[in-house]
């Protein structure tokens, strides 16, 4: 009960950032700065990273149990990921965490690939996951040249 509760959370959360989050590469220098100095903000968004990370540990635990898809997966990793975008303070830690991302990125596009190769999975899919991960190396070389 809890757990599909869980993939409906998740499902929703990558639904709502999915337009966004494919873009944005996590908080800004400025906005980095404001989280030093409101202690609140930085406490928040703690909180939130821990609870997105929580839920992608279980979504991860659910599909090893088939029951959550691969792409839940990688949606409840990117919506963990981007909270701890919003967590960085310096361009290092940022892509550091956008590495992270890119791995992810290529071991998703690369199994989806081999399931629209096999028939069990769709070329739509294909292409979104490697949209996804262009979306992420793009974020990576920006956040490399600041």
């Amino acid at each position: 009960m809890v757990s599909r509760s869980v993939t409906f959370v998740v499902l929703g959360l990558a639904m709502f950032t999915s337009g966004t989050a494919l873009t944005w590469s996590g908080s800004t220098p400025s906005q980095a700065a404001d989280q030093k100095k409101d202690p609140q903000l930085k406490a928040l968004l703690q909180e939130r990273h821990a609870i997105l990370q929580n839920l992608a540990d279980v979504v991860n635990a659910e599909f090893r149990n088939a029951r959550a898809s691969q792409s839940q997966v990688m949606e409840a990793s990117r919506v963990a990921r981007q909270a701890e975008l919003d967590l960085c303070e310096t361009d290092q830690e940022r892509v550091a965490v956008l590495e992270k991302m890119l791995a992810e990125a290529r071991a998703y596009e690369q199994s989806a690939d081999e399931e629209r190769k096999s028939a069990r999975g769709t070329y739509s899919s294909a292409l979104k996951a490697t949209a996804d991960r262009l979306d992420v190396e793009i974020a990576l070389e920006r956040a490399k040249t600041r």
